[in-house]
């Protein structure tokens, strides 16, 4: 693990590349991806068991739709919008555009009770709450009368809807189609609204997770938000290395999944799939097959346990060539932490690699990928050990939410108790100085102010 300086690294053109997308804003790079690449796709989200397509001028259309429909509902800039939901296309675009009016957007977590919901509405103070079903909305509903600042509930999936009443409710086409209109109206307005915008100003608040007191907001700017998935792309340089393929899964309130859906398809030639649900991740896996993977470290204990399950459930001649292979790859890969080369364990890691892991990584969907991080909580050492013997090279990142996500990322192959890292900050790197979220707002009583 070796540190990254910015001085030696200044120069360089991927740290330039970065550079001009760390001095810009989230809405203002759609808009430049859409000119640049419009047939490109950027997202697949599946729908009723079908993969639906959305290029980059699509999803420009679709946002400027989302943006000039909040604008018509009274929302400019500053104001907050709340989103709450599992991670779905719906959230993409209310997320892109309420910061393209220059909006401040959060997230509620889905399993957030009431009470908690409350806590949130009122603490982020939001005009506007997205929900993505029935229940959600529900939630929001049962402490709604406390909140004299919402003003407009749009829901997602309304197959659920019967008997509201509430004149705040409207549905989410119904607010695409009220921007379309808008855009009739003014077709202009888009595009000054996201040219108003500056790096500095925010765009989300990403709430803690309250661990030792009420969640707090971090106010997170465009720059830094930009900054943070900036970081990642300079710690694992191989995303700006032709194109690749992820999976969205875990909630986008959280500044990891916001970083990696929203923040890298800015910056690289990555293609986002969204499954329909995080029941079906396994499963959504297999179908994408991605090159690229982020994800906490539950996952990936639970992905080792059932490999290492079905592999005790097995017959005795694939436990043994199990076992072989793992003694090649424990030797191979001691030797590589201890700096060590050895010509002979060197084919025949690739022999286990191919005959042994390869199935097993295939029928995890997780054979082709080039990139594998993870992050946001601990993960044990065996664990990140083992599946740099199964020939995934899995990295393990640390961050915090108010300095836009990763702040370090262990090398290739590094040991995994040994935590030095990869410097992943942007403002170690010259891509702007200090804690981005720090000028930008200031905690009072566990509320977050903008200056």
């Amino acid at each position: 693990m070796i540190g990254i300086s910015g001085a030696k690294h200044a120069s360089s053109p991927l740290t330039r590349h970065l550079q001009e997308a760390r001095n810009n804003t989230v809405p203002g790079l759609l808009c430049l991806r859409a000119k640049e690449r419009p047939h490109k796709v950027v997202y697949r989200y599946k729908d009723l068991g079908i993969y639906h397509e959305l290029t980059w001028s699509r999803l420009q259309e679709r946002v400027e739709n989302v943006c000039l429909g909040l604008v018509a509902l009274g929302l400019r800039k500053g104001d907050r919008v709340a989103i709450m939901g599992d991670t779905c296309i719906e959230w993409v675009l209310s997320d892109l555009g309420a910061q393209a009016l220059g909006g401040i957007v959060y997230g509620v977590y889905p399993t957030s009770s009431p009470s908690e919901v409350l806590y949130l509405m009122e603490n982020g103070g939001a005009r506007v709450f997205v929900a993505e079903n029935q229940e959600h909305l529900d939630k929001v509903l049962a402490v709604a009368d406390r909140l004299p600042s919402l003003e407009r509930i749009v829901v997602v999936d309304t197959r659920a809807l019967f008997m509201y009443e509430d004149r705040r409710i409207m549905t989410f086409k119904q607010l695409e189609e009220l921007g379309a209109r808008a855009k009739e109206e003014s077709p202009g307005l888009f595009s000054t609204l996201v040219e108003e915008i500056r790096p500095s100003d925010p765009c989300i608040i990403v709430y803690t997770s309250g661990t030792t007191g009420p969640p707090k907001g971090a106010v997170v700017s465009h720059g830094a938000l930009l900054a943070g998935a900036a970081g990642i792309c300079l710690a694992a340089p191989e995303l700006l290395r032709g194109a690749h393929r992820s999976v969205s899964v875990l909630p986008l309130a959280h500044i990891f999944e916001r970083l990696m859906t929203i923040g890298l398809p800015l910056l690289s030639d990555l293609t986002v799939h969204i499954g329909e649900g995080i029941e079906e991740y396994m499963q959504t896996l297999f179908e994408v097959s991605p090159t690229f993977i982020g994800t906490v470290p539950r996952y990936w204990e639970k992905f080792a346990s059932q490999v290492l399950i079905g592999i005790e459930n097995t017959s005795l001649v694939k436990r043994w060539a199990y076992q072989v292979a793992m003694a090649v790859a424990r030797r191979q890969i001691e030797r590589h932490w201890q700096g060590r080369r050895s010509l002979f364990l060197a084919p025949l890691r690739r022999l286990a690699w191919f005959l042994v892991f390869r199935p097993i990584l295939d029928k995890l969907g997780l054979m082709r990928v080039k990139v594998a991080l993870t992050g946001a909580a601990p993960i044990p050492e065996r664990v990140q050990a083992l599946w740099q013997m199964w020939g995934v090279d899995l990295r393990n990142g640390y961050g915090q939410t108010e300095c836009g996500g990763l702040g370090r990322l262990s090398g290739h192959r590094e040991i995994p108790r040994r935590f030095r890292g990869v410097c992943a900050r942007a403002g170690r790197l010259g891509l702007g100085g200090g804690l981005d979220a720090a000028p930008l707002g200031r905690m009072r009583e566990g509320r977050a102010w903008r200056r």
